[in-house]
């Protein structure tokens, strides 16, 4: 499988865009980020972060020096005004077995096709946002690729989401208001780089929590 091709104009483009989100996320969040060098300046590697809410991929995005292609489900590719944006991005549309099993296998082969290639790739192992804040048992799709391409992976925990108007907290989505004021405090951290012959998923999860702290 190729792997897309970006023009000057499209990286030109994203760059805005990621100058954009990057202000709101100034203007609305005091976003803390620690450990960010865990994450290499070139070569494959895979990010595992917990899923909070709807602007995860966002506060990723912005805090990395390296912007992620990210691992989506394909129903969001169709979202109107949106999905040129993940198209844009070179965004990897998956599904599970059940709901389109030739859409997983496509995404296997891009992932493998973009870890070759020397690509940083974000997966979320939860596969769907959090309903409690906790942080869900972490699926088998990391180890899946990584028995195909073995490249390291870093845990990173996203804190101070659940609540948000972007999280399921109130028991819908988009049903809860924003966190009370401006300038609410968010927090990324990325722990150091796990060996592909060394990831577990359970392993996986409980470093991603330790990193998270008590702070959904």
């Amino acid at each position: 499988m190729s792997r897309p091709r970006q023009s000057a104009a499209q990286m030109y483009l994203l760059r805005a865009i990621r100058a954009l989100i990057r202000l709101w996320l100034w203007i609305f969040y005091a976003v803390d980020r620690q450990g960010i060098a865990h994450i290499p300046d070139e070569g494959p590697a895979i990010l595992a972060p917990n899923h909070v809410s709807y602007i995860d991929a966002l506060l990723i995005a912005t805090s990395s020096r390296r912007v992620p292609r990210f691992v989506m489900h394909h129903r969001f590719m169709r979202l109107p005004g949106l999905g040129w944006v993940f198209k844009l991005a070179r965004v990897v549309p998956i599904a599970s077995t059940k709901d389109a099993p030739e859409v997983l296998e496509e995404a296997m082969q891009a992932i493998d096709a973009a870890l070759d290639a020397g690509d940083l790739i974000c997966i979320f192992p939860e596969g769907a946002l959090t309903r409690t804040g906790e942080i869900n048992a972490f699926r088998g799709g990391i180890e899946r690729i990584l028995a195909r391409r073995p490249v390291p992976v870093i845990p990173v925990a996203l804190r101070g989401l659940w609540g948000s108007f972007f999280s399921l907290a109130h028991g819908k989505e988009f049903g809860g208001g924003w966190h009370g004021r401006l300038r609410a405090p968010l927090g990324v951290t990325c722990g150091a780089p796990i060996p592909a012959e060394a990831v577990e998923m359970d392993a996986l999860r409980a470093r991603v929590a330790t990193l998270r702290g008590e702070q959904a």
